[in-house]
């Protein structure tokens, strides 16, 4: 192979293991604040996207662009759904790519300003640096910002170099992008125009290449001009609020170098490597030649930002020195070949170092719970599962309300600042979220447009509407997050503290402590004496509102439960149950503590009443019938039951007539299919048995079109030679909803009861699901995916001991 081929090969290996870094655990963790922010502006319509960015502290070109990949990647309307791992691995997969594409950048730039051999060292730091994987699973506009900046210095180079109409257009469209995507863009083009500016003084540019760099330059302002005025008003009037503070320039040095060098997570042992590093690193900047160009572009943006951080208002973010690392890899690449030609054994060990280090970084970064990000997906979910009709949220200033908006599930009602008129509570579910602002801040904050995420908020204006909300709403939950910048002097966590009782308090992981809060009026809820009512032994009275009559496989029933302490009582925890007309219960959601775990029963006054909101999911599939919602109080110290003064140990809360969706949509591909069923869960909570145990097992049907005859299912235990030591043969539910009465898209959830016979042999077995037709008993042959997998389907392995 030539050494063209060989370099070739490598970087292309290179590349690989870059992307491989990049796909590690990429959609894993939940996006954090910023992320959500570029999900929920990609998803917005584009004049709307183009408004919100003129008031934010980034440009709109990556959101536009993240729009259209996630269009490609069919979100439909450029928002990405809140799908799970699917959401944060497609909008994370956009920066992936320009993380790769960086790692190739890099290589051209090095080869151009330092050679073939620190080229494809640059691409190796580039491919393996933590700092790049850290960016390029990120969505946001980093990388792209980076990749950019990359291009538009060699673009400069070759154009300064060699001349050509065509170097110049990419120079000018790289600059033109750089500036739509990210401000602080305009600190890279400052230094590298100072290089044309020093080589002109120098006197080593003619004047055709004047020409072709002010006409580019004019080119780059002329397609940038539409934002201009935007980026003017944002640099002279901040529309938000200052948010970051001063950092001192040695602190700033450091923890820039340390991010640079190693990564952000780097352990506090790694100190010395990136010394030895930085020595590297100077020792290229003084090596490439021209010396000027690199000197620039390496330190000159850093110094910009903190020279305007200093001299004007705080700019400094280590993540904002990412657009400008490619040419800092340059430099290290450079040192390191230079150490190469001089000490081989020098530049080795170094490398080693190196490499040790951003591995312990990598592992930092990924393992750690410090750098996991914020959880907005776990207290999102949390907030869905516990949230009741008539609830509203208390989100932060800012941006907070666009992790809701991104992982809500379910319907948004309406999206509110604190100061206007508050809205009635919701009858359904729909999430209503009021949103706060900057406690006594300046009254132009967010150029005192009524749209601006960004507003002020008097104290008294505080005040007076968190009373009005305790007024107006049964329960009041605070998804807390970076309040300290919004309301420093916590005038706000005081209020709610001063109007409700906390009764759920949650941190989820991530550097923020997020906390999820749920407030009620301190002085309770109101009696209803109309409602139906019980009395239990112990002196607590409870009445209802009875749910509806009439719910659909797969909704939610809600209602409520008010409590009324006549002495006091012990704690209590309530348990909500789905009974079906023999007795089995279909649906049980977590057992509660009446109003969370912090205002437990035993704590509740004497004589004031309490509101419990109550949700009971009815399961997808639930076959249409008639079903009783009951309720059961306990002791949850024993988990006996509390005994109504009538001596019953349960109360029937109200009757349901659950009927079929109009149209079911399967949950998923199915795992197995026999002719018109599919199966789409199957399982039993089962994992060893003994003789006369009976096995509980549970599947979810689909009818892929209506089956018209009645079909019955075969479940049977085989032993390791397949013989059959178990089985059952019955229609679905014991015959109660026949399979001829399924409609086409109809999901049914079954079950049944499976006997172990006693003097089975210890050992594993194996439960298996098979279909045949009741007329002929002839067995339907069962697909899996596209093969055909024959008469039954396995379940589950089952562990047979005789002990039990």
């Amino acid at each position: 192979m030539t050494r063209a081929g060989r370099e070739r090969a490598a970087l292309l290996i290179l590349l690989a293991v870059g992307l491989t870094l990049r796909f590690y655990r990429l959609g894993v963790d939940s996006l954090w604040y910023d992320e959500t922010v570029s999900g929920y502006l990609a998803g917005s319509p584009v004049p709307e996207l183009l408004r919100h960015t003129a008031g934010d502290i980034h440009p709109p070109g990556y959101y536009l662009l993240l729009r259209g990949w996630l269009i490609l990647m069919g979100f439909p309307d450029g928002r990405a759904a809140p799908t799970g791992i699917g959401l944060e691995w497609a909008a994370g997969f956009f920066s992936v790519f320009f993380g790769v594409t960086l790692i190739a950048l890099a290589y051209i730039l090095a080869r151009r300003l330092a050679g073939a051999r620190a080229a494809l060292i640059a691409a190796g730091l580039v491919a393996l640096s933590p700092f790049n994987v850290q960016y390029s699973q990120e969505v946001r506009m980093y990388t792209l910002g980076a990749a950019l900046g990359a291009l538009a210095i060699y673009a400069l180079y070759r154009a300064v170099s060699a001349g050509g109409f065509w170097w110049w257009a990419v120079y000018a469209l790289t600059a033109a992008t750089g500036m739509y995507t990210l401000y602080y863009f305009v600190f890279l083009l400052v230094p590298l125009n100072l290089w044309v500016v020093w080589e002109a003084l120098r006197k080593r540019l003619d004047r055709k290449t004047l020409a072709g760099w002010i006409t580019a330059n004019f080119a780059a302002l002329l397609l940038y001009l539409p934002w201009l005025p935007n980026a003017i008003r944002q640099a002279t009037d901040p529309p938000v609020p200052p948010w970051r503070q001063p950092t001192p320039p040695l602190t700033a040095l450091t923890e820039g170098w340390q991010a640079l060098s190693l990564g952000q997570s780097a352990p506090v042992w790694t100190i010395p490597i990136a010394l030895v590093v930085l020595g590297v690193f100077v020792w290229g900047l003084a090596r490439t030649r021209p010396r000027a160009r690199l000197w620039l572009v390496t330190l000159g943006p850093p110094a910009l930002i903190l020279i305007v951080s200093a001299l004007m208002t705080p700019l400094y973010h280590v993540r904002y020195l990412f657009t400008f690392s490619p040419a800092v890899y340059v430099a290290m690449a450079s040192g390191e070949a230079h150490l190469w030609r001089r000490q081989r054994v020098v530049a080795t060990v170094v490398a080693l170092a190196w490499l040790v280090g951003a591995g312990a970084t990598l592992h930092a970064f990924w393992t750690a719970p410090e750098f996991r990000a914020d959880d907005h997906r776990g207290a999102v979910r949390a907030l869905y599962e516990q949230w009741r009709p008539g609830d509203a949220a208390l989100v932060n200033a800012g941006y907070a309300y666009t992790t809701l908006a991104t992982y809500w599930p379910g319907e948004i009602a309406e999206r509110v600042r604190l100061t206007e008129s508050l809205p009635d509570p919701r009858a359904d579910d729909a999430l209503l979220m009021l949103t706060t602002g900057h406690v006594d801040g300046a009254p132009d904050l967010g150029w005192g447009d009524p749209r601006s995420d960004f507003f002020a908020m008097p104290a008294e204006t505080a005040r007076a509407q968190i009373a009005a909300a305790f007024a107006k709403y049964p329960r009041l939950w605070h998804y807390r997050i970076y309040d300290t910048v919004s309301d420093p002097d916590g005038v706000v966590r005081s209020l709610l503290d001063e109007h409700g009782g906390m009764v759920e308090d949650r941190v989820f992981a991530g550097e923020a402590n997020m906390r999820l809060q749920a407030f009620t009026p301190r002085e309770g809820a109101p009696w209803v004496p109309a409602r139906p009512e019980a009395a239990y032994k112990n002196g607590l009275k409870v009445q209802w509102l009875e749910p509806a009559t009439q719910a659909t496989a797969g909704d939610r029933l809600y209602g409520e439960l008010m409590w009324l302490p006549q002495k006091p009582v012990a704690d209590i925890a309530t348990s909500l149950r789905l009974v079906g007309s023999d007795g089995t219960i279909w649906a049980q959601p977590p057992d509660e503590r009446p109003l969370g775990p912090l205002y437990p029963s035993s704590a509740w006054p004497v004589g004031q009443a309490q509101r419990q909101p109550i949700a009971l999911e009815i399961p997808p599939g639930t076959p249409p019938g008639a079903y009783s919602v009951k309720l059961v109080t306990y002791d949850p110290a024993t988990g006996q039951p509390l005994a109504l003064a009538s001596g019953e140990q349960e109360i029937t809360l109200g009757e349901v007539d659950v009927i079929q969706p109009e149209s079911s949509a399967a949950l998923g591909p199915g795992i197995a299919q026999f002719g018109p069923l599919r199966i789409l869960e199957a399982g039993t909570p089962a994992t060893r048995v003994s003789g006369s145990d009976q096995m509980p097992v549970e599947i979810l049907w689909q009818a892929v079109e209506s089956p018209g005859e009645p079909l019955v299912v075969v479940l049977q235990l085989l032993d390791a030679t397949g013989n059959v030591v178990a089985g059952i043969e019955e229609e679905p539910l014991q015959g109660r909803y026949p399979t001829q009465h399924w409609e086409a898209g109809e999901m049914v959830r079954d079950r049944h009861v499976l006997d172990i016979p006693a003097g089975l042999t210890d050992g594993v077995y194996h439960l298996v699901v098979g279909v045949y037709q009741a007329a002929d008993r002839a067995r339907i042959e069962g697909k899996w995916g596209l093969l055909s997998g024959g008469p039954a389907f396995e379940i589950k392995e089952i562990e047979v001991r005789a002990g039990g």
